[in-house]
């Protein structure tokens, strides 16, 4: 996957300046939770915060999805290091996360004004503030979301987790004057494609896409195993466990990915 990771380290690099978000979507069983997994290993060399969880159907409703969601924010907050002189930044992004977790309706009873009653509202105040704090200390925070498929709106019934979470970080990058160093990933299955657009129909232009397929089964030229060959080989020789016999390696690779 060396030309997808190369594409990944360009975003980070170009951020704040380019901000792009990432859409990763594939079938099962092509390695898009271990790609995803480099990615995070990528940002963290990179000193970004990284937040890295799976999305569940039980967050498609709106109370869920806000308390799951309040809870990723406050992770990075505390993985972000702060100071005294950074610290009525780090208590103001403390109360606006609060306030994502809240019942709709309900008060912190603090000095700011009431919590807006719009979940997208309350996300964009949240990440904007973890935004500019990590602005503050030269660095990025990354939210790699994977199973991203199974959280989706539902406009029958009002709930709409997936257009929210786009909104805010919509919201986030769309301020040219105030560029911060948020980046969403979002890792599933093809109905993902889908599910963004009903969410927010102009969110793709906010995404690079990238779909994961099979590693080739082709040997390379020079007589070198396929990508295919070598994803078996080189975990194995890292472990110290198996050792392949010449052309055993191929035979699997073609049985696994025939099938």
């Amino acid at each position: 996957r060396d030309q997808e990771l190369r594409a990944f380290t360009r975003l980070l690099e170009d951020f704040p300046e380019k901000r792009r978000n990432l859409r990763v979507t594939g079938l099962r069983g092509v390695g898009k939770t271990v790609l995803l997994k480099e990615y995070q290993r990528i940002a963290r060399e990179r000193d970004w915060v990284v937040v890295r969880r799976d999305f569940s159907p039980r967050l498609r409703q709106e109370p869920d999805f806000a308390v799951a969601i309040s809870a990723y924010f406050r992770e990075a907050l505390e993985l972000l290091s702060g100071g005294e002189k950074l610290k009525a930044m780090i208590g103001s992004a403390a109360r606006a996360i609060a306030e994502v977790g809240l019942p709709f309706g309900a008060s912190l009873k603090l000095k700011d004004p009431q919590p807006t009653s719009v979940l997208e509202d309350r996300l964009a105040k949240a990440l904007k503030q973890i935004g500019a704090l990590a602005k503050k200390q030269g660095k990025g925070v990354a939210f790699l979301f994977d199973e991203a498929h199974t959280v989706y709106d539902d406009k029958n019934h009002k709930q709409f987790p997936l257009g929210s979470l786009l909104a805010s970080f919509v919201a986030a990058h769309d301020d040219d004057d105030d560029a911060l160093p948020v980046m969403l990933v979002l890792c599933g299955l093809p109905p993902l494609v889908g599910n963004i657009h009903a969410a927010r129909s102009n969110a793709e232009r906010f995404f690079r896409g990238v779909e994961v397929g099979n590693l080739p089964l082709d040997p390379k030229p020079d007589g070198a195993l396929s990508e295919a060959a070598l994803a078996l080989v080189k975990p194995a020789e890292q472990a110290g466990t198996i050792e392949f016999q010449p052309g055993l390696a191929e035979g699997i690779a073609v049985d696994i990915v025939g099938d």
